[in-house]
Protein backbone atom coordinates (compact mmCIF):
# COMPACT_ATOMS: atom_id res chain seq x y z
CA UNK A 1 0.00 0.00 0.00
CA UNK A 2 1.34 3.39 -1.00
CA UNK A 3 -0.01 6.80 0.00
CA UNK A 4 0.42 9.71 -2.41
CA UNK A 5 -0.44 13.20 -1.21
CA UNK A 6 -1.24 16.20 -3.38
CA UNK A 7 -1.71 14.51 -6.78
CA UNK A 8 -4.27 16.26 -8.97
CA UNK A 9 -7.27 14.41 -10.35
CA UNK A 10 -7.05 15.87 -13.87
CA UNK A 11 -3.80 14.16 -14.84
CA UNK A 12 -1.67 12.68 -12.11
CA UNK A 13 -4.02 10.20 -10.44
CA UNK A 14 -5.04 8.61 -13.74
CA UNK A 15 -1.48 8.45 -15.06
CA UNK A 16 -0.11 6.91 -11.86
CA UNK A 17 -2.95 4.39 -11.75
CA UNK A 18 -2.27 3.38 -15.35
CA UNK A 19 1.35 2.64 -14.45
CA UNK A 20 0.75 0.56 -11.30
CA UNK A 21 -2.21 -1.46 -12.54
CA UNK A 22 -0.17 -3.11 -15.30
CA UNK A 23 2.43 -4.51 -12.93
CA UNK A 24 1.66 -7.88 -11.33
CA UNK A 25 3.30 -6.61 -8.14
CA UNK A 26 1.98 -3.04 -8.35
CA UNK A 27 0.87 -1.61 -5.02
CA UNK A 28 -2.59 -0.45 -4.05
CA UNK A 29 -2.43 3.35 -3.92
CA UNK A 30 -4.36 5.82 -1.79
CA UNK A 31 -4.34 9.34 -3.19
CA UNK A 32 -4.88 11.82 -0.36
CA UNK A 33 -4.97 15.60 -0.02
CA UNK A 34 -6.27 15.99 -3.59
CA UNK A 35 -6.19 19.68 -4.59
CA UNK A 36 -9.67 21.18 -4.83
CA UNK A 37 -11.33 18.57 -2.60
CA UNK A 38 -12.11 18.70 1.13
CA UNK A 39 -9.77 17.04 3.60
CA UNK A 40 -10.61 13.35 3.96
CA UNK A 41 -11.65 12.83 0.32
CA UNK A 42 -9.41 10.06 -1.03
CA UNK A 43 -9.10 7.80 -4.06
CA UNK A 44 -8.09 4.13 -3.74
CA UNK A 45 -6.72 2.46 -6.87
CA UNK A 46 -5.30 -0.94 -7.85
CA UNK A 47 -6.99 -2.76 -4.98
CA UNK A 48 -7.37 -5.81 -7.25
CA UNK A 49 -3.69 -5.81 -8.27
CA UNK A 50 -1.44 -8.83 -7.89
CA UNK A 51 -2.45 -11.43 -5.31
CA UNK A 52 -4.95 -9.00 -3.73
CA UNK A 53 -7.52 -10.05 -6.33
CA UNK A 54 -7.34 -13.59 -4.93
CA UNK A 55 -8.00 -12.40 -1.38
CA UNK A 56 -10.67 -9.92 -2.50
CA UNK A 57 -12.58 -12.72 -4.21
CA UNK A 58 -12.09 -15.07 -1.24
CA UNK A 59 -9.53 -17.44 -2.78
CA UNK A 60 -6.11 -18.57 -1.51
CA UNK A 61 -3.30 -16.12 -2.15
CA UNK A 62 -1.15 -18.76 -3.86
CA UNK A 63 -3.36 -19.30 -6.92
CA UNK A 64 -1.84 -18.20 -10.22
CA UNK A 65 -3.95 -16.45 -12.88
CA UNK A 66 -5.08 -19.67 -14.53
CA UNK A 67 -6.02 -21.31 -11.23
CA UNK A 68 -7.82 -18.15 -10.12
CA UNK A 69 -9.81 -18.07 -13.34
CA UNK A 70 -10.81 -21.71 -12.95
CA UNK A 71 -11.75 -21.21 -9.29
CA UNK A 72 -13.82 -18.15 -10.18
CA UNK A 73 -15.75 -20.02 -12.87
CA UNK A 74 -16.34 -23.00 -10.56
CA UNK A 75 -17.41 -20.86 -7.61
CA UNK A 76 -19.35 -18.00 -9.18
CA UNK A 77 -20.36 -19.00 -12.70
CA UNK A 78 -20.96 -22.76 -12.69
CA UNK A 79 -24.51 -22.63 -11.32
CA UNK A 80 -25.30 -19.09 -12.41
CA UNK A 81 -28.92 -18.63 -13.32
CA UNK A 82 -30.12 -16.04 -15.77
CA UNK A 83 -32.64 -13.40 -14.77
CA UNK A 84 -35.87 -13.80 -16.74
CA UNK A 85 -36.56 -10.92 -19.05
CA UNK A 86 -39.75 -9.38 -20.32
CA UNK A 87 -40.13 -7.76 -23.72
CA UNK A 88 -42.01 -4.48 -23.71
CA UNK A 89 -43.26 -2.33 -26.58
CA UNK A 90 -42.11 0.95 -24.99
CA UNK A 91 -39.74 1.87 -22.27
CA UNK A 92 -39.55 4.88 -20.03
CA UNK A 93 -36.38 6.64 -19.00
CA UNK A 94 -36.33 7.42 -15.31
CA UNK A 95 -34.10 10.32 -14.37
CA UNK A 96 -32.25 9.19 -11.25
CA UNK A 97 -29.73 11.97 -10.85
Amino acid sequence: MKVVKGANWEEEIGAATEVVQHSENGPAVIFDEIPGFPKGFRVLTNFFGGKRKNMTLGFPEGLNRMELGEAFVETFLKDMKTVPYEEVRRGRFAKTF
